[in-house]
């Protein structure tokens, strides 16, 4: 792939190892949240080339020179996802592929260590900044308690009204 598309910058998203009930949860709802469609194109090309998993890349050796080497990525939290950055800066030739079957990593070691490592991981990324972790985190609890709350609350709401209706709840949805 990296020679027939003369690529400098190759990650492979690979299959995550997950152990226990709580482990494989919150995994799974961490990859619906990293995974789910945009709804702004802009945003979201803006963002393209950072979205790198750390747990196969391969960068030719010139690449790897003209973004700094690991001197630029000394201490960084998020490394893999600043070697993307790095790249993408450098206007180099970069690509994703799926290799679920060739490549495979735990993530983290258990529930507690995966809860603290994704703690780490989203407050880097959104740069320390409280404000922003603020709106992100009732961003999240919108986009997952707000469609139960829906549901319970708009069952009341359309359940009343059948009842105010004498019973004919067809009518509520005929004259909308």
């Amino acid at each position: 792939m990296v020679q027939s598309r003369n690529l400098d910058h190759l990650t492979l998203f690979g299959d995550v190892e997950m152990v226990g009930f709580w482990e494989t949860v919150l995994i799974l709802f961490l990859d619906w949240h990293f995974t789910w469609p945009r709804p702004l194109p802009r945003l979201e090309s803006a963002f393209a080339g950072l979205r790198r998993v750390g747990a196969f890349q391969l960068i030719k050796r010139s690449a790897y020179e003209a973004c700094g080497t690991h001197r630029r990525l000394a201490m960084e939290v998020l490394d893999d996802m600043k070697l993307g950055k790095l790249v993408k800066q450098a206007r180099l030739r970069s690509s994703v592929g799926v290799a679920q079957e060739a490549v495979w990593c735990a993530w983290h070691a258990g529930l507690g260590n995966l809860v603290r490592g994704v703690t780490k991981k989203f407050l880097c990324g959104l740069g320390y900044n409280l404000p922003l972790v603020v709106v992100a985190i009732c961003a999240m609890l919108l986009m997952n308690v707000a469609p139960f709350l829906g549901v319970i609350f708009g069952l009341r709401v359309g359940a009343g009204s059948c009842w105010d209706r004498g019973g004919d709840c067809a009518g509520i949805f005929m004259s909308a």
